[in-house]
């Protein structure tokens, strides 16, 4: 079938047992075609955009798996059909993919109403996603659904310029705004915790060293390639966790200055002050968890 044809019919379906001897063919086949189809719309937004093809074979999909025969053929029809784009328009399933059951519900449950907020700008146009009518996506609770159907029609001009690269998806910005927020301040935490434990598990390595070493601690440096390794590695994870931190914040500029403290602490060529030191990582590791249960706190809110 030309991919200019705009209904699945009767005649396009071939049987199960057949389906089954090309399934794995026809989907290596369709995969590129599926990755040209698909857009991310920021951490957790994807449109998959729809074509003849691509309902053929879920249509196919779903004989095969449900086995429902002849009966089941007009039901599937009817419910893809409508995906298949007519030729003036482009059709989407947008889907909210979350792995996690818990920031999945939080993300719907901020996103009521979200079908009334995508667009494809082409040029200076907006062209408005129409959300499929037979579906209701969002609760009387303000839940929406993790699946959602548009179609975006378009005219002769719009679909003249439409290969320009210019042409932007959007989505329910002052929504979504919170969400990547969001999102941005869980990295935040997870990148600070690691450089965290990093820093302290390179500070305790290197006092072991240098309490067994009665030379210098310098020049056992400059002749240890290994050691030089370490050395640099933890200044680059000092200045790694300087760059995280605001220094206009109490809490992290304590956090800040006790890094700092027990990094030259190792680093001095005279004896350890094993003590200072010991506070300094106590310092460290209460200034951290205050930081991080503060701004994980923040990312439950959602804010």
């Amino acid at each position: 079938m030309p991919a200019s044809a705009h209904e699945i019919t009767r005649a396009d379906i071939i049987p199960d047992a057949e389906f089954a001897g090309q399934r794995k063919a026809r989907r290596a086949a369709l995969l590129p075609v599926k990755q040209k189809r698909r857009v991310a719309l920021g951490p957790y937004c994807t449109f998959y955009f729809e074509s003849f093809e691509t309902m053929l074979f879920q249509i196919q999909e779903m004989l095969l798996i449900e086995k429902g025969g002849e009966a089941q053929i007009a039901d599937e029809l009817a419910a893809y059909n409508p995906l298949v784009p007519n030729g003036s328009e482009l059709v989407a399933t947008v889907m909210f993919e979350v792995d996690d059951d818990v920031r999945r519900t939080r993300l719907l449950n901020s996103l009521g109403g979200v079908e009334d907020h995508f667009q494809l700008r082409i040029g200076d146009d907006a062209v408005a996603g129409v959300q499929d009518s037979d579906h209701e996506r969002s609760r009387e609770d303000g839940k929406t659904s993790s699946v959602h159907f548009l179609r975006f029609p378009l005219n002769r001009e719009q679909i003249a310029a439409f290969r320009d690269p210019t042409v932007q998806l959007m989505i329910a910005r002052r929504q979504i705004n919170a969400n990547v927020v969001s999102v941005n301040r869980q990295k935040w935490i997870e990148t600070l915790r690691d450089a965290t434990a990093e820093f302290t598990a390179l500070l305790s390595a290197s006092a072991v060293f240098k309490m067994t070493r009665k030379g210098g601690v310098l020049d056992e440096v400059a002749n240890n390639l290994a050691l030089l390794e370490k050395v640099q590695r933890i200044v680059l994870v000092q200045y790694k966790i300087r760059l995280l931190i605001n220094p206009t914040e109490p809490d992290h500029r304590r956090f800040m200055d006790a890094v700092d403290s027990a990094l030259k602490r190792v680093q001095a060529d005279v004896e350890l002050d094993m003590a200072g030191l010991t506070a300094d990582i106590e310092t460290i590791t209460k200034s951290a968890q205050a930081i991080l249960k503060r701004e994980w706190t923040r990312v439950k809110r959602g804010d």
